[in-house]
C-alpha cells in the first residue's frame, strides 16, 4: 500500500498524476546516458511523438537517471510563439544551470562561439548531456544556428537528446 500512498499524495498536493507504463523508454533513456563518453562523438537520441503523449514528463522523470555517473545536464526548450534564436535558448540554458555556472564562471553572452566553447569546455571535464525540446519549431535562422552547432559539436563526446512532434526532413537532416 506504501508504494501507492506516494503517488496519490503528489497527485493530491502539486496535480501531478501518477508516472506509469514508461519502463522501456525510461532504461533505453538510461542507456544512452551511460554510454556518453564511451566514443569521440556526438551521440544524438531523438523523442519524438504527438502533442501531449508525454515527452516533457518522460524527461521530467528520466532526470536522475540521465545525471547518473556524475554526468551535467543542459537543458533547453523551444516555444511556440517566440523566435528565439538557438543561440539565445542555449544561452540561457547554460547560464540558467548550476553545475554550469560553476565550470564556465565568466558571464554568457548570447554568441555561437561562446556557445559552442562552453558546451566544449563543459564537454572537457564533464559527462555532458544537452536536452532540447520542440525542435520541431525550428525554422529559418534558428535552424541554421542549430545545424552549425550541431556541426561544431559533432566530434565531441556529447550526448543530444531531442524531443519533438513529428520532424519535417529538413530538422530530421541535421540531427
Amino acid at each position: 500500500m506504501g508504494g501507492i500512498i506516494q503517488p496519490l499524495l503528489r497527485f493530491v498536493n502539486q496535480g501531478v498524476f501518477p508516472f506509469i507504463g514508461r519502463e522501456q523508454e525510461l532504461l533505453h533513456l538510461q542507456q544512452f546516458s551511460s554510454k556518453i563518453g564511451d566514443t569521440d562523438s556526438l551521440q544524438v537520441l531523438l523523442l519524438q511523438g504527438e502533442a501531449g503523449v508525454g515527452k516533457t514528463r518522460l524527461l521530467d522523470e528520466s532526470l536522475p537517471l540521465l545525471a547518473e555517473n556524475d554526468a551535467t545536464i543542459i537543458r533547453a526548450k523551444f516555444h511556440t510563439g517566440t523566435l528565439c534564436s538557438s543561440v539565445s535558448v542555449l544561452s540561457d540554458a547554460l547560464r540558467h544551470s548550476d553545475s554550469v555556472r560553476r565550470i564556465i564562471k565568466a558571464e554568457s553572452p548570447t554568441s555561437l562561439d561562446f556557445v559552442i566553447s562552453s558546451i566544449v569546455r563543459i564537454a572537457q571535464v564533464r559527462r555532458l548531456i544537452i536536452i532540447v525540446e520542440d525542435i520541431h519549431l525550428l525554422a529559418d535562422t534558428a535552424l541554421q544556428e542549430f545545424a552549425q552547432i550541431i556541426s561544431a559539436l559533432s566530434d565531441e563526446p556529447i550526448g543530444l537528446l531531442c524531443a519533438s512532434r513529428l520532424l519535417d526532413s529538413k530538422i530530421r537532416s541535421i540531427i
